[in-house]
């Protein structure tokens, strides 16, 4: 439905995983920095509340594979779109043209 090749899309599925679990150890990395050194037993549970809340934002905006919609719910949604353009626009004959091309094409699918 994006219009999106399938072999960069396997790649780029791929990528999104990746940069979004990156960010994730990214974060955590941070935290622990900030509590290296110290001695402090509420420094180290104030960081580790704050490394669990953030891993939760995080992983919450995390990438997530979306499915593509069915084949017969874009035709439909694609000739609704050209009907009210063609309603608009008072082009009635360009409209009834491209539904029954697309009919004729559903029917050979």
């Amino acid at each position: 439905m994006y219009g999106e090749c399938p072999a960069s899309s396997r790649k780029n599925i791929r990528r999104g995983k990746r940069r979004s679990h990156m960010e994730i150890r990214r974060a955590v990395a941070e935290e622990l920095r900030a509590v290296k050194g110290t001695s402090v037993d509420s420094d180290s549970d104030a960081s580790e509340i704050r490394t669990t809340t953030r891993m939760a934002e995080l992983e919450r905006s995390s990438f997530k594979k979306m499915p593509d919609a069915p084949l017969a719910v874009v035709l439909r949604r694609k000739a609704k779109k050209r009907k009210k353009e063609a309603v608009t626009r008072g082009n009635w004959n360009q409209h009834e043209r491209s539904e029954a091309r697309l009919l004729r094409n559903m029917k050979h699918k």
